[in-house]
């Protein structure tokens, strides 16, 4: 499954938001230096999709903030709110 993400780094809450125009929009904490926002973001999405670190791939964006993510072991996911809703460490 592929996933389009819009992050915010340097944020002081972490969450996940929807954007008016539907884009799926994650705001961390980490800054978007040395590939630390990037590794969150896999942290993050691994925990709330329940898959292991490896099974998600950024392949396009590593130094933008607008993301293509590429996850093993989920075909799809129908709802974004499995996002809002999500807790993690």
């Amino acid at each position: 499954m592929k996933l389009f993400l819009r992050v915010q780094p340097n944020s002081k809450k972490e969450k996940f938001e929807v954007s008016k125009e539907g884009i799926l929009k994650l705001k961390i904490r980490a800054p978007a230096i040395e590939g630390k926002a990037n590794e969150r973001i896999i942290d993050i999405l691994a925990q709330c999709l329940g898959v292991r670190k490896s099974a998600i791939q950024i392949i396009q964006g590593f130094k933008s903030k607008e993301k293509l993510i590429q996850i093993q072991d989920i075909k799809s996911i129908d709802n974004l709110e499995i996002f809002t809703k999500a807790t993690w460490k």
